[in-house]
């Protein structure tokens, strides 16, 4: 009966481990689909190649192509607008500084709670299993190294070409913990690009929507400056919370990646 019960309570650890690794999966998609889409959405806005249509438009033109040009503006213009679904707001490229920031850090806070319980939960797990029998450390290991996408254990990923035990590793490394701490930190680079944006448009951008001749800061009013100023600071406070969030969703997966590391050293004989 102890052993029926043990057998559950570990079938219930390990899958509660796996289900603690499919959320951190999803937070890190949603994260950087959301960092990818409000950057999307500020080159669409300064830099797209669409922007020609602006400076067309003010030329003479036949009917037809004034039409055309009428429905290329349009679709330019929906594209500086974010549409985050998952939390039901959309999202303009001229609010990224503050709306952006918002969604930025609430995903980022989600994805290190979910490393954080991903490696709690493996590491209690691992620390009660390492007296165990190989056998039952094996099993638990395997078990938790098969939900792993990102949380490489050896650096050799050579594939496997041939039956032969005693393959011989050719230390190929596809870079997947630089991979992984770059679209960890995506939301902060995100945040330095909308900083980056804000200051183009002020002192750079010449908008063929505003028929400006100078920079948009010399012709914005005191309340609009004001209003920048103070949207550019949230967002850059805002940026220091969300790398301190990422630093530590790095920490987390380094760590799980340590502890499996050494649970795996462990010797084949009963500790």
């Amino acid at each position: 009966m102890d052993s029926e019960i043990t057998h559950l309570l570990l079938e219930s650890r390990l899958s509660g481990i796996n289900e603690a690794q499919k959320r951190a999966r999803i937070a890190l998609f949603f994260s950087t689909l959301a960092a990818g889409t409000i950057i999307a959405a500020l080159w669409n806005a300064y830099f797209s190649w669409d922007r020609q249509w602006a400076s067309i438009a003010k030329e003479p033109t036949s009917w037809g192509q004034q039409q055309l040009l009428a429905h290329q503006i349009e679709e330019w213009m929906q594209s500086n607008t974010v549409d985050i679904s998952l939390l039901g707001i959309r999202v303009s490229a001229s609010d990224a500084a503050v709306l952006g920031s918002v969604v930025l850090l609430i995903f980022s806070f989600y994805h290190c709670m979910t490393k954080r319980r991903e490696n709690h939960e493996i590491g209690s797990l691992l620390v009660e299993t390492k007296t165990e029998e190989p056998r039952l450390r094996k099993f638990v290991f395997s078990r938790i190294q098969s939900f792993m996408v990102f949380t490489a254990i050896s650096d050799d990923d050579s594939p496997y070409v041939t039956l032969d035990e005693n393959r011989k590793p050719e230390s190929k490394r596809l870079l997947g913990q630089f991979w992984f701490g770059l679209l960890t930190y995506f939301p902060v680079l995100t945040i330095t690009f909308i900083l980056f944006t804000d200051i183009y448009f002020s002192f750079f951008y010449i908008s063929p929507w505003r028929g400006n001749s100078t920079s948009a800061w010399a012709t914005l009013s005191l309340i609009y400056q004001r209003q920048l100023v103070a949207m550019d600071t949230f967002a850059f406070i805002s940026g220091l919370l969300i790398a301190y969030f990422c630093r530590q969703t790095v920490i987390f997966h380094q760590s799980t990646r340590k502890i499996m590391y050494a649970f795996s050293r462990l010797p084949s004989e009963r500790v």
